[in-house]
């Protein structure tokens, strides 16, 4: 399917109108949503570190904390994701806007937010700690999760127009996500047969990916190529439901 340069322009301009819509009238702005993942952390590091006692080096800080990072950006793209034909119905009804063109700018709104909050992240982990994560596995990481999660808006945005229940299913899976995504917790250490388990988690190898790029570099191509066989796995899936159900969906709306 071609996708005309003026798709691409409308992307860009409807994830930037996303942008300055969320933070208007607000004084503090991007920082508002920068400070529930750094609340979440600091609940966590008091947890692990003060109440059990558990010995945090400065890497081990800052992995545990651009990893929350990372998985908030993750929560934010499946919450979004249900509701995202649903609640732009007059865009894709009135103008009408591709399909496409609304997951991308949605998905491009969600990565300008998450790469301001990495360069916040990395400014602090060089100002206290001297510290320059490997952007190289951090970008591929981000750029992948990208494709993967507008398949995923595809997918989860079309099912729920049919059936309204999968908003609240991904709601209801978020905590047990978060705990079977390998974010607080260190996956190397753990018995092989839980690495293959956690595995099977397509978020599982995209955290890790991102993770390495801050503590240990080795095995990230294994966790490449694991990622990008979940991707592809997902844009299947994704081009199915969009031959077979997006005209259907588009009709129901």
């Amino acid at each position: 399917m071609k996708w005309p340069r003026k798709d691409i322009y409308i992307a860009w301009r409807l994830a930037l109108h996303n942008l300055i819509a969320r933070y208007r009238n607000s004084l503090l702005g991007f920082f508002w949503s920068f400070t529930y993942p750094c609340v979440l952390f600091l609940t966590y590091y008091v947890a692990f570190q003060v109440v059990l006692k558990t010995p945090f080096t400065d890497k081990d800080t800052l992995t545990f904390g651009f990893s929350i990072f990372f998985w908030y950006w993750i929560a934010q793209c499946l919450s979004e994701a249900p509701l995202i034909f649903i609640t732009n119905r007059h865009l894709l009804s009135k103008v009408p806007l591709k399909v496409i063109t609304l997951t991308v700018s949605a998905v491009l709104a969600q990565v300008i937010h998450f790469l301001f909050t990495v360069a916040t992240m990395t400014f602090i982990s060089i100002l206290f700690f001297g510290f320059v994560p490997a952007f190289q596995w951090a970008l591929m990481s981000v750029v992948l999760s990208a494709l993967f999660f507008c398949c995923a808006y595809v997918i989860l945005g079309t099912l729920n127009v049919f059936f309204r229940d999968i908003q609240h299913l991904v709601t209801n899976l978020m905590t047990p996500l978060f705990f079977f995504t390998p974010v607080i917790y260190d996956f190397e250490k753990l018995d092989k047969y839980i690495q293959t388990l956690l595995l099977i988690n397509p978020l599982t190898s995209f955290t890790l990916l991102f993770k390495n790029s801050v503590t240990d570099l080795s095995g990230s191509a294994t966790y490449f190529l694991i990622a990008l066989s979940w991707l592809l796995v997902n844009f299947s899936l994704a081009s199915f439901v969009y031959k077979k159900l997006i005209k259907k969906m588009l009709d129901r709306l």
